[in-house]
């Protein structure tokens, strides 16, 4: 059990232990990790992939208008048509800005 071959050894070491305080390794460690964990450099999206996402929410906001003109044809709605004026102008608003404006946004960026 005592062996020196035995890695269990229980016998005490004759050399002291030395000490080394340089931390250089550890920040080059610590260096290497970092590159591991960086995003890439390149953009996630390219502007054809952006375009498809504005075009879904173009279908999106068509589907939530006829939803609202459907609720619109119903007997509860009848007496709530400012409400249901307001919703027709927020999804105009979001419609506008994302369909106009924002292409225009991503171009800038691409070019």
């Amino acid at each position: 059990m005592n062996s020196a071959n035995n890695p269990y050894s229980t016998t005490t070491l004759n050399t002291p232990p030395t000490l080394d305080m340089s931390v250089q390794n550890q920040y080059m460690q610590h260096k290497q990790d970092e590159q591991g964990h960086m995003a890439d450099k390149k953009q996630p999206f390219t502007a054809e992939s952006l375009q498809e996402y504005i075009s879904e929410l173009y279908f999106t906001l068509t589907d939530i208008r006829k939803a609202i003109k459907h609720t619109e044809n119903e007997d509860s709605a009848k007496n709530k048509q400012g409400d249901i004026e307001e919703i027709y102008k927020i999804i105009d608003t979001i419609g506008s800005l994302s369909l106009i404006d924002l292409p225009k946004a991503i171009d800038k960026l691409y070019l």
